[in-house]
């Protein structure tokens, strides 16, 4: 069916939609890698819509470069309007935590443990996925602030039956505007995806081309990848059998 907003963008919407189908199996993610202003965020937001679509509950944000000194910011938007629901369940230490890190309590004293938030955050989306799959939608993943990625990181690392995933978009490396300050500690959540997938299951590369001209997938729940995605995709499964996250990895052509 048509993407509205997406155009000439077929073999990157079908690599949205194998992570879509492989999500409900088990942990997964697919990062969307470019330069700035390729049309990384259009992806994006088009897979988070359809994730929403399929009744996913969807964690997002969208931190920006101004927002890397600020802790857990990223935290906050990704837990925005679900606290009513994901902090009753957790232990009083946990919970403290968390409130304290999103600045809902005063903090009296030492700041929250770094572990602690990690470990609610955890339990949080073990909490949301079991009433079905979450997907941790971040865009501009090399924006992230420290505090929230190793957070989210520690969350991810530990998952393995839960469906949970990872639809992130993230500058390429090797463009000089997406490595921020030389003080700031480099973030590796999307390299921990990527590198740390267990032997065999390598990352899945949609590889870069001109756009495609035929009809975008369907993404309706239970729909297969089109044509337009590679082989590879096509023969692998994207759920690890370890905790830890085989990656779709996708650098985006240029279209137009």
């Amino acid at each position: 069916m048509p993407v509205a907003g997406v155009v000439g963008r077929d073999r990157e919407m079908a690599a949205v939609a194998a992570f879509l189908d492989a999500l409900p199996s088990g942990p997964c993610g697919l990062v969307l890698e470019g330069a700035a202003g390729i049309g990384k965020t259009t992806v994006w937001r088009a897979g988070a819509a359809w994730a929403a679509g399929r009744s996913y509950t969807v964690l997002s944000c969208r931190p920006a470069e101004s927002e890397v000194t600020l802790s857990f910011a990223a935290l906050s938007d990704l837990l925005d309007g679900l606290l009513d629901q994901a902090l009753p369940p957790l232990p009083p230490p946990q919970r403290r935590a968390l409130e304290v890190a999103l600045l809902l309590e005063d903090p009296a004293g030492s700041p929250p443990e770094p572990r602690a938030v990690a470990v609610a955050f955890l339990a949080v989306i073990r909490h949301l996925s079991a009433s079905g799959p979450v997907v941790l939608a971040v865009d501009d993943l090399q924006w992230l602030d420290v505090p929230s990625a190793r957070t989210v990181e520690f969350a991810l690392r530990r998952l393995s039956q839960e469906p949970v995933g990872l639809l992130a978009s993230a500058r390429d490396p090797r463009d000089g505007r997406g490595r921020g300050s030389a003080k700031r500690p480099p973030i590796t959540l999307g390299k921990h995806l990527t590198e740390a997938a267990p032997a065999g299951r390598r990352p899945i590369s949609p590889r870069p081309g001109p756009a495609s001209s035929g009809p975008a997938p369907s993404l309706t729940a239970g729909a297969r990848p089109s044509p337009g995605i590679t082989p590879e995709c096509r023969g692998r499964k994207l759920r690890a059998p370890t905790p830890l996250l085989p990656t779709i990895r996708g650098g985006l052509p240029a279209s137009g």
